[in-house]
């Protein structure tokens, strides 16, 4: 395969009547899935959409969504998915920093009225006489997505075409695609976890599968009809799946589990079910994992992350008397820069290497463990959460005097969001204080419990100790 051409104008000349989509109404060719990527890229064309242009896109998953990413890369344009389950003020935050070229919004989303969207599929004509290059440049940006920062605002993480062609190359030493292989879209398509689904599939001509909808239910549903080969989970979908007694399916060789922290307990119960299980580390900012475990290694390294993927070399700075730091990683398939933020990208990239801000050490075997994820960041079911922002929202309240916001450890989410408060008002409620939220962040940032606190512990210079907080609340 020629990576320096369209990826799916390759497989369609390669493998036109290989499937390459499966929905719950039919099954898409190659060869067809092309011929309407390419009708949707000449209306793009005729909207005014052009290369290098950024086009944001809200949606759920769906196989019209697909074909407008696919499409956006046909033209050389950068697409932009957006996380739908953002608040429409949120939502417009992202839009005014990354200034599309245009936005696009599913027909069938009806959550939210973005000002200048414009809905698709599009049903204007397609000329049939617009021709475009199928070459592309892979260091050119091909994929903007948006990752929680430690600042408070969202990051813009710019992404080549190289950074996912060789996530997807080292990713095969685990993943051993083959052809007929089936992968199950079971992530959103904004996450990096769902759009290397897409990738994978194109690179190596394997199947997507695109259920109803990522609830349990569905996948379950696409599990048992439609027998994938490869599925990406959180923690959460995986405990999901266990407690409704899902069985896999005999063909499914890897499942990867990421996205937050994961049960011990959840990962070895799915093992001994049958599941066959591949943990994984990453980030957006690496194009999802750059260290897999698979289970031949569970009984001996099973708190570990193993060891990194193929042309992956990953550092520990900054280490204490335990060899414990900074995780650092190199790797071709290390993110390009963040949008509009110089400072932040050499902030965290030096020498080649991201600094992710997660705390690990390496054993004498070179199995990589994890002790922390990015300090304050809390991963509750694959979602990343910023602290300080809730924290910003809860101040708001008349009545809150001062606020601690933290993770704490759920079997069902990974994590959960807590707050410690501070109050000036007896009468105030944990319903109450919920209730006010409601409206200001997403449902899934405001805290699933709420603690109320004479005092929170501060340094002398007043620096919260967030983890004496989360410590006294863990119990």
């Amino acid at each position: 395969m020629d990576y320096d051409k369209n990826w799916l104008t390759e497989q369609a000349m390669l493998n036109s009547n290989n499937v390459a989509v499966i929905t719950e109404e039919r099954q898409y060719t190659y060869s067809e899935l092309d011929k309407i990527v390419t009708k949707t890229a000449r209306q793009l064309l005729q909207e005014g959409v052009k290369s290098g242009d950024i086009v944001a896109a809200l949606s759920e998953n769906n196989f019209d969504f697909l074909v407008l990413i696919l499409a956006l890369w046909k033209i050389k344009a950068v697409p932009a998915p957006i996380n739908t389950r953002l608040l429409e003020s949120e939502i417009n935050d992202l839009l005014s920093f990354c200034s599309p070229a245009a936005v696009f919004a599913h027909d069938k989303l009806k959550t939210h009225n973005i000002k200048n969207a414009k809905l698709f599929p599009l049903s204007s004509p397609a000329n049939s006489n617009i021709k475009f290059s199928e070459e592309i440049n892979t260091q050119d940006d091909a994929l903007l997505l948006f990752t929680s920062g430690s600042t408070g605002k969202p990051k813009g993480v710019v992404l080549s075409y190289n950074n996912l062609l060789q996530s997807s190359l080292s990713a095969n030493g685990i993943l051993r695609h083959a052809q007929g292989d089936k992968w199950l879209l079971s992530l959103p398509l904004y996450h990096i976890g769902g759009f290397t689904i897409i990738v994978r599939s194109l690179l190596f001509g394997c199947a997507i599968i695109i259920p109803d909808s990522i609830k349990t239910v569905d996948l379950s549903n696409a599990i048992i009809k439609h027998k994938p080969t490869h599925i990406s989970l959180v923690p959460t979908q995986l405990k999901r799946m266990l407690d409704d007694n899902i069985k896999p399916n005999v063909e499914l060789r890897a499942v990867l589990i990421g996205g937050g922290p994961a049960e011990d307990e959840l990962i070895m119960s799915a093992y001994n079910k049958g599941w066959a299980i591949k943990k994984v580390y990453g980030s957006t900012e690496t194009v999802a994992f750059v260290c897999a475990l698979d289970s031949e290694y569970f009984a001996e390294k099973f708190g570990s992350v193993g060891k990194p993927l193929e042309n992956v070399t990953i550092k520990i700075v900054n280490k204490d008397v335990n060899s414990t730091g900074e995780i650092c990683i190199k790797s071709p398939s290390v993110m390009k820069r963040y949008l509009n933020n110089t400072a932040e990208t050499d902030l965290n990239i030096k020498n080649d290497f991201y600094y992710s801000g997660d705390i690990g050490y390496f054993d004498e075997e070179g199995f990589l463990y994890i002790e922390s994820r990015r300090t304050d960041l809390i991963i509750s079911g694959g979602e990343n959460i910023n602290p300080f922002e809730v924290e910003a929202k809860i101040k708001l309240h008349p009545d809150v005097n001062d606020v601690c916001v933290f993770g704490l450890e759920d079997k069902e989410w990974g994590q959960i969001v807590a707050a410690a408060i501070v109050t000036n008002n007896a009468g105030l409620s944990e319903e109450k204080l919920k209730t006010f939220l409601r409206g200001k962040i997403p449902s899934f940032k405001i805290p699933k419990k709420i603690f109320f606190t004479a005092l929170l512990p501060r340094t002398s210079l007043g620096k919260l100790k967030r983890q004496e907080v989360k410590e006294k609340y863990s119990g």
